[in-house]
């Protein structure tokens, strides 16, 4: 890759967190760093659509003026394949600044934090519609569409405070470098920076000859932006419906010893919500739906969040948590937060021995029935008939119903990732028949029965 060394630390502190989804290419895509140029008459897949900023309007919530960047912004996209280049690639792009020697990963002061930044990128057969992206800027609008054969990312950001740390994760506690000194947390981390502006993104890689991959993924278009230096991937439990992320960071910046606090932001599609789920957007009525809470070890606390809904072509839900204070006793983050001496609040007396878990939890939803599942073929294998079933998006489980004359018999199979029914039989001809089952939460529906098939026990 053509990078600077911090774009490579900047890179993998994201890097780390995508989970890419194998898949075998059948496109060709350019090599691995492999620089975006804007597209031209010559250049027409696979490059930089639109270049825009506002470098005046800082605030959150007002109206962008959109205008030619600031000569000093360069825009680096690629792709890369990480270890197995026989796989779709993942896609990500810098934001970077051209002022003194090569390119800088601080914008300001050309590019002053809260800046923002409007880019359209063709991605060509590449779909963006992927699990799990990852950012480390504020996102403000996501969007994405297929133009005359070709995926388009629009995506609209702000740049934010970053304190960047070296060897500053959740994954060890306490580990010891070779020197011998031992590292808990980010106490002690190798390196640490901080930057006034800053703005990156990846993207998950995605089957893109799929034109709709990965939207049957769990995950699929799920995105989270924040500033902290690292944290476990994002995870989803359908079952307890929350979605839950560990985050680290150091306590304080390295500049002046103030908090360093970061923020979270969680969108989440509403394929996602009816496929993962099984929730109708349209049921879901705002913050009554969720709970949104921090735990430090055997700590937990409500978290405050605003969760409003997105519209668009890929329409969702968006929950943000404006503060996180790193690695410090739930008491203290109230002190830290309200201004008080970060020389005092700073103490390791102060300091958490775990990291941060933030989860967000739907809380009260109306579960969606599961669609029809039906039987796909069928054979016997002794007094058994088993079922081969096409089972429906939100089926956890799949019941069985046979019948002959008045006898009648009942199994019940969990899905367990095998679309297979199976339920043992006598002698005859029986009829039977399926339906879906969705457990979730203590609570189970059913479908409506499938159409009917004899099967023949000997």
């Amino acid at each position: 890759m053509k990078l600077t060394k911090l774009s490579i630390i900047g890179t993998l502190a994201i890097v780390t967190t995508v989970l890419v989804a194998p898949a075998q290419a059948t496109t060709s895509y350019p090599s691995e760093g492999h620089p975006f140029t804007p597209c031209t008459s010559q250049v027409t897949t696979m490059c930089i659509v639109t270049e825009q900023a506002d470098v005046t309007h800082t605030g959150d919530n007002e109206t962008p003026t959109w205008t030619i960047p600031p000569s000093e912004l360069n825009v680096q996209a690629y792709f890369y394949y990480g270890y197995d280049t026989s796989t779709v690639p993942s896609f990500t792009f810098n934001v970077l600044n051209t002022n003194g020697s090569g390119s800088q990963q601080e914008l300001a002061p050309e590019i002053p934090a809260g800046s923002k930044i409007r880019l359209e990128f063709n991605l060509g057969n590449w779909n963006p519609r992927v699990d799990f992206s990852n950012a480390t800027a504020k996102i403000i609008k996501w969007d994405t569409t297929k133009i005359n054969g070709q995926w388009h990312l629009s995506i609209d950001l702000q740049t934010v405070p970053f304190t960047f740390a070296l060897h500053c994760t959740p994954f060890s506690d306490p580990w010891q470098d070779q020197d011998g000194t031992t590292y808990d947390y980010c106490e002690h981390p190798l390196s640490e920076i901080d930057y006034s502006s800053y703005a990156q993104i990846t993207l998950g890689a995605t089957d893109g000859t799929d034109a709709t991959a990965p939207d049957s993924s769990p995950q699929a278009g799920v995105w989270v932006a924040d500033n902290a230096t690292g944290g476990t991937s994002p995870s989803i439990d359908s079952t307890t419906m929350t979605i839950s992320r560990d985050y680290a960071g150091p306590p304080v910046k390295a500049s002046d010893g103030s908090p360093n606090t970061i923020f979270s932001q969680t969108f989440i599609p509403d394929s996602v919500l009816r496929a993962s789920y099984g929730i109708e957007p349209s049921s879901i009525t705002g913050s009554s739906n969720f709970t949104v809470t921090r735990t430090d070890g055997s700590q937990t606390s409500n978290v405050e969040a605003t969760i409003k809904e997105v519209d668009g072509s890929f329409p969702g839900i968006l929950i943000s948590v404006p503060s996180i204070v790193t690695y410090v006793n739930v008491s203290t983050v109230a002190q830290l937060i309200s201004g008080l001496s970060p020389r005092n609040v700073a103490s390791p007396s102060n300091f958490s021995k775990s990291h941060p878990n933030v989860k967000i939890k739907i809380t009260n939803f109306k579960l969606s029935k599961p669609g029809v599942s039906s039987i796909a073929s069928k054979r016997v294998n002794g007094k058994f008939a088993i079922i081969t079933v096409n089972p429906s998006n939100f089926a956890t489980g799949i019941q069985t119903k046979c019948t002959k004359g008045s006898k009648s018999k009942v199994s019940n199979d969990y899905m367990a990732g095998y679309a297979i029914a199976s339920i043992k039989l006598t002698k005859g001809t029986w009829t039977c028949k399926i339906r879906s089952v969705r457990s979730a939460s203590g609570k189970k529906l059913y479908s409506s029965w499938s159409k009917t098939a004899k099967i023949k026990i000997k």
